[in-house]
């Protein structure tokens, strides 16, 4: 059976190492779109180019009579040779003679004529020395495999072409980009003052985030262009205007403006700014780790931890605490995400729905800054406290979800309420009455001061203080309201909370490393002031709590936070 050798850019040596964008490739792209007047995405660019090399190729090696150029091979006067390292340019060889160059032992000069050059060339022949041009290619058996589909060929080499386009493109001022596809400039259609205005108020009518299409319907914008130039345009006239907010995904717009997001949306309530984040270095105890599994802050979450499935049974829960419950925003954890869509959404606007009156309104999942907003005066009107537990469904749209509580009868509940005095953090036991179902040990109950607790929590954040140090503030305060002096760990950490931001397990961890802390059982912790300032530093050491001087002290295995023990 016949072998020859293998089409060149059928080989990823071609693409790698002999490839070079042209200026005639960037030609037949812009006549490529002259063409049809559509946009067109990189990888389509790529298959263009690498398809015209291939056929460029291929029509050089229709001649019978041309071969290969390698430097190591001998020619003769009359033979034609095919370059691929001169995007397969075809040449005549019209002379040859004896080399004159002792490094390089005996070889021959062969002077080449080009087809539409009058100069020559003049190049080696006969040459024992290594040279990258005589590098063999692969071969194949003809008949027994053919070559690869332009599309394969695009997939497995593609990416030197790609990366040459990605240079070339943004330094050719004919080309205009927006998501990833390339346009002519002079073809797209003008999109003035005028349009931007009415798109304005087209949004700000329909007071909600509208795609192109639906913004395009109402516009007089150059409807003899084709569809997808206008749509083009319109998407990069917007994205230019510093009005105009694309809260969807680039290659799927969604328009808002800017001076209709909440403020909220466009920077983080300072209430939600993290104090104490966990870090997976954390030794905490097993109770801990399951009485933060409870809790669900979002503060506690990794990087390293992997997004949820959505839940098939479509809804999750959260458990409301006092920042968010201030801010109007609820936890975005690992299990709400898993009920929003996803993509490379920096904010997503929905709606939520009331689970008991159908009640409708927009809001705002941020997933980069972990918080949703929108439920605010849903909090209120409900009488939702910090600790009670929220539920989320999805419905038919991706975008809009039932929010709702476990209803109860109302039911008085004595609650600790934050307040300020002597300038320090204290709680009082006050009766409250709620609706919803609620963890006891979390519930703030709702403050008559909050401009004095906002106050002191400016002071206290700027005075730096530790964890520790926030613990032992709080701590006593916690420890009066009860019969024994304990403090249950969920407590601590909402009332933590109320002055700092902070995740349970940074809060759980300090308990384990302190001495002066010692499980009790039932997730609460005793406190021994003469014990202040000595650390446990070894797991081993925070379980046996060889300095504690408690007989009811409970011995519980001590787990690295985030690990799979």
């Amino acid at each position: 059976m016949a072998v020859r050798c293998r089409a060149q850019t059928q080989t990823e040596a071609y693409w790698r190492r002999d490839f070079k964008l042209r200026p005639e490739d960037l030609e037949a792209i812009y006549d490529l779109m002259l063409e049809d007047g559509q946009p067109r995405s990189l990888d389509d660019l790529v298959c263009e180019i690498m398809g015209r090399h291939c056929q460029r190729e291929a029509q050089a090696r229709k001649a019978e009579a041309a071969v290969t150029y390698r430097p190591r091979e001998h020619y003769e006067v009359g033979q034609q040779l095919v370059f691929p390292h001169w995007d397969y340019a075809i040449g005549k060889v019209v002379a040859v003679r004896p080399g004159q160059n002792p490094r390089y032992g005996e070889f021959s000069v062969i002077t080449v004529a080009f087809e539409g050059q009058e100069a020559t060339r003049d190049l080696a022949a006969d040459l024992s020395l290594p040279h990258p041009l005589n590098e063999q290619h692969e071969e194949m058996l003809v008949g027994e495999e053919g070559e690869l589909p332009l599309e394969e060929l695009c997939r497995r080499y593609g990416e030197p072409v790609r990366e040459a386009l990605r240079q070339a493109l943004p330094a050719n001022p004919e080309f205009v980009p927006y998501d990833g596809q390339w346009f002519l400039r002079g073809l797209l259609p003008e999109v003035h003052v005028g349009h931007l205005n009415l798109a304005e108020a087209i949004i700000d009518v329909a007071g909600h985030p509208l795609n192109t299409e639906e913004i395009l319907q109402q516009l007089d914008l150059a409807p003899e262009a084709k569809p997808q130039a206008r749509t083009f345009a319109l998407n990069l006239a917007l994205l230019q205007d510093g009005r105009f907010d694309n809260v969807g995904t680039a290659s799927a717009p969604r328009w808002f403006l800017y001076n209709l997001e909440p403020p909220a949306v466009a920077s983080k309530p300072d209430r939600l700014r993290p104090d104490f984040v966990a870090t997976g270095r954390e030794w905490v105890h097993r109770e801990s780790l399951e009485l933060a599994h409870e809790i669900g802050d979002e503060l506690d979450e990794l990087p390293s931890q992997r997004p949820l499935q959505t839940p098939e049974s479509g809804k999750a829960s959260f458990v409301l605490n006092y920042p968010h419950r201030l801010s109007g925003t609820l936890p975005l954890t690992r299990e709400i995400l898993s009920l929003f869509p996803r993509g490379e959404f920096t904010r997503i606007p929905i709606h939520f729905v009331d689970g008991r009156t159908d009640a409708r309104w927009m809001g705002w999942v941020l997933p980069q800054d972990g918080y949703a907003w929108g439920l605010g005066e849903w909090y209120e009107r409900e009488e939702v406290p910090a600790g009670a537990t929220v539920e989320l469904l999805l419905t038919k749209d991706p975008y809009t979800v039932v929010v709702r509580c476990e209803a109860r009868s109302r039911r008085t509940e004595w609650a600790r309420v934050p307040r300020v005095e002597n300038n320090r953090l204290v709680f009082e036991i006050r009766k409250r009455a709620y609706t919803c179902r609620y963890d006891r040990n979390l519930l703030v109950g709702e403050p008559t001061e909050t401009a004095r607790l906002e106050e002191l929590r400016q002071s206290q954040r700027a005075q730096g203080l530790s964890l520790f140090q926030a613990i032992l503030a709080v701590y006593p305060e916690l420890a009066k309201l009860g019969s024994q002096g304990f403090v249950h760990a969920k407590a601590l950490y909402a009332a933590i909370n109320v002055l700092w931001r902070a995740g349970a397990i940074p809060v759980f961890a300090e308990l384990a490393r302190q001495a002066c802390f010692d499980p009790v059982g039932d997730g609460n912790w005793a406190f021994d002031e003469t014990l202040v300032g000595e650390q446990y530093s070894t797991p081993e050491e925070m379980e046996a709590r060889p300095r504690s001087k408690r007989a009811d002290l409970i011995r519980d295995r001590v787990l690295l936070y985030g690990s799979a023990a």
